[in-house]
């Protein structure tokens, strides 16, 4: 795979990461809605997790301009690895939407492209 490609996979991930991260900073009643949330008495817990949801989606945007920044893949690959089983505990115990599921089949399927890039760059 080519750097064009990886860069587009990080520009990807940083406007899908950012993104998620701005709605539950800025408009967290929505969000939570969209993911079929209940609304909360306060958002402060929402928002620091979009900020820092926010934060790893400007961390893509450097890796999509410098692939040579491999321990931030590294930071992608443990945090959404951790969501993806976090979501796994909640859908075991029947607390999940079909809709929530989008979150942890997309960060799963980030996970594996960061390491397929991880296991490139390391042979390179």
């Amino acid at each position: 795979m080519t750097d064009r490609f990886w860069k587009r996979v990080f520009n990807v991930a940083a406007i899908l990461t950012g993104g998620a991260g701005l709605a539950w900073l800025l408009v967290p009643d929505i969000a939570l809605a969209v993911g079929g949330a209940e609304p909360l008495p306060s958002y402060l817990f929402v928002r620091i997790a979009g900020t820092a949801v926010f934060a790893f989606g400007i961390g893509y945007a450097m890796v999509a301009r410098d692939l040579g920044l491999t321990p931030i893949v590294w930071l992608g690959v443990i945090g959404k690895g951790l969501v993806v089983v976090l979501f796994f505990f909640y859908l075991l115990a029947g607390m999940l939407s079909p809709a929530q599921l989008v979150i942890p089949l997309t960060d799963g399927g980030m996970v594996a492209l960061f390491l397929v890039f991880l296991a490139t760059r390391r042979k390179a």
